[in-house]
């Protein structure tokens, strides 16, 4: 999923949590010192900025069942995105499957 050794990665990592934003910055920057992160927290906004800036390769979405509502109606433009959507999760995780599971370049990962 996340697997690129030589090449260079741009992720875009967003949260409403700046703490966690700042430790995924910091573990992939740590193992892949050359992948570029940037990070995000505005919801509303979070498709215009994958729009705006075509070379993302992923994008983590870390979210709750209480935040997860919010992301519903950008459901079918990230579909469109040619980049991989992945949700990252600590509960519900079912629900996250069943909004998603129909978009093939949407994945769900929980929080351990």
């Amino acid at each position: 999923m996340l697997v690129s050794d030589n090449r260079i990665m741009y992720i875009l990592v967003h949260s409403n949590y700046t703490l966690i934003q700042e430790l995924l910055k910091n573990i992939f920057t740590m193992y892949r010192p050359s992948w570029e992160i940037d990070t995000f927290n505005l919801p509303s906004e979070i498709v215009i900025m994958i729009n705006a800036n075509k070379k993302y390769n992923v994008v983590l979405i870390d979210t709750t069942y209480k935040h997860f509502d919010q992301y519903i109606p950008y459901l079918k433009t990230l579909e469109t995105m040619k980049c991989q959507i992945i949700f990252i999760t600590d509960e519900n995780i079912g629900e996250l499957h069943y909004y998603t599971s129909n978009i093939s370049n949407c994945k769900v990962i929980k929080k351990i």
